[in-house]
């Protein structure tokens, strides 16, 4: 797994390989199933995409 931050033009960009992102993908679906896609919204900001 590997996952690095890189400088860019804007800031910083997150580089992940397929293992990191199959890794976060579940850990936000898991977070997701726990708390309710509205509260995980709520805490997150972020909107779940199937929406």
């Amino acid at each position: 797994m590997h996952l690095h931050l890189a400088p860019d033009a804007d800031g910083l960009r997150l580089e992940l390989d397929d293992d990191a992102r199959r890794f976060l993908r579940a850990n936000i679906i898991e977070a997701m199933q726990e708390l309710g896609e509205d509260e995980y919204d709520t805490r997150t900001g972020f909107t779940a995409l199937h929406r």
